[in-house]
């Protein structure tokens, strides 16, 4: 943020003192002089400056936004801040309160973080700060990610070599930003989920949770000829890169994580289109219209590949589970008396708990009868049928599989 000039430079005609018959006007000059550096004492420039830093990763957070609001009860009524302004690439920021020995309390925060010091005097994260007259109070912030966190993919223009860039890491965006100024900061390309999510089984909770689309890795190459990257979700087209062409990419490793089809997160999954450009040997990755339609119409520079891969969002997901039963007493359609069992009377064939997408479908399973027992039919739907595929899933939902002794 740009501080105020606090400061008037003041120009004296000629660097030399005027001569006796300007007497007065060099005294004028001279009281100019001093009323003009008065401001730059009594109003010395003061506030807070820090860094702002991921809570999971300790990589600082381009461009949070800082806002500082008075301390004083009557500041509640509103809620309007006396200074604000954004961090830098690199976390640091430095906000001007403009204001005597007061008392301030700071809200910071950003996309996919849990905003830090909530506006709210009874909040338990609630703080005052105290800033010195003519001081800056160091306040480093620590943001934690919000549950469905979402990673920005940052996108430089190699103006040298007239190719894109794409990184999710923060240590390397800072690098680039910092030390490579042929690299022009484009701004976020899109964002992508990041984390495994929440399975509904988590800790014992059998119910509704949230769950990372993405689940194919996107691996990343250098072209050692032409010093440009190339990104790829396909395993063969990886797998051949790796093996056939290594004396000319050199494999960086695992970009992050992407999806190759928009199944299951359907009006979420966000197209990543590819174009490749045959005068820089490289291609260009964009999920922009207007870049797609720009592109599409320099055909003699740019070839349309197709969708390159999909960035999955955070979906909806509930707990699909399958349960063991021994009937005791009556029958199935008749109120009948079901015990929990375990495998000494039969036991489920596949994946007996699950986490499936709203609207999605879970895996086939299948009950098995063990010796001396038989099945009888599942108690959620009387089916008789040992195998089952379930869905769409809309809610948590559990279904036992009974047994009965044979006579």
């Amino acid at each position: 943020m740009e501080l105020r000039p606090w400061a008037v430079l003041v120009e004296q005609e000629g660097g030399v003192i005027l001569r006796s018959k300007y007497r007065s006007i060099g005294l004028l000059f001279v009281l100019a002089l001093v009323f003009a550096l008065v401001p730059a004492v009594a109003f010395a420039a003061q506030g807070f400056s820090g860094v702002v830093k991921d809570g999971t990763t300790g990589y600082p957070i381009p461009f949070a936004h800082v806002k500082v609001f008075d301390g004083t009860v009557d500041a509640f009524d509103n809620f309007v801040p006396v200074a604000t302004g954004d961090a830098a690439y690199d976390g640091t920021y430095s906000i001007d309160t403009d204001a005597g020995d007061e008392t301030f309390w700071l809200e910071v925060g950003q996309k996919s973080y849990v905003t830090s010091e909530s506006p709210d005097p009874t909040s338990p994260d609630y703080v005052l700060f105290t800033v010195d007259d003519g001081a800056f109070n160091k306040q480093d912030v620590v943001l934690e990610r919000e549950p469905n966190f979402e990673q920005p993919i940052y996108r430089f223009f190699n103006m040298a070599g007239g190719v894109h860039f794409y990184t999710a890491d923060n240590s390397e965006f800072i690098n680039v930003y910092k030390n490579l100024p042929q690299y022009k900061y484009d701004g976020i390309g899109y964002s992508i989920p990041d984390g495994e999510g929440f399975s509904p089984y988590r800790d014992g909770a059998d119910g509704e949770g949230l769950m990372n689309m993405n689940d194919v890795v996107l691996q990343r190459f250098f072209n050692k000829q032409t010093g440009v990257h190339f990104y790829t979700a396909d395993n063969a087209e990886y797998l051949n890169v790796k093996k056939n062409l290594s004396a000319i990419y050199k494999y960086d490793g695992p970009a992050y994580n992407v999806r190759l089809t928009p199944d299951g997160v359907l009006g979420v999954s966000l197209p990543i289109f590819r174009f490749y450009n045959g005068a820089t040997n490289a291609h260009f990755y964009t999920a922009n219209i207007p870049e797609i339609n720009a592109s599409a119409s320099l055909a003699n520079i740019y070839k349309f590949e197709g969708i390159g891969f999909y960035t999955g969002g955070w979906q909806t997901s509930y707990a699909l589970q399958y349960d063991v039963g021994e009937l005791t007493d009556g029958a199935l359609d008749d109120n009948p008396t079901i015990v929990p069992a375990d495998e000494t009377v039969g036991s489920i064939i596949g994946d007996a708990r699950q986490t499936v997408v709203k609207d999605g479908y879970g895996l086939s399973v299948e009950a098995s009868a063990a010796v001396d027992y038989s099945f009888v039919g599942w108690a959620e739907g009387l089916s008789t049928e040992t195998t089952r595929t379930d869905g769409p899933i809309t809610a948590p939902v559990t279904y036992t599989a009974v047994f009965e002794a044979t006579p």
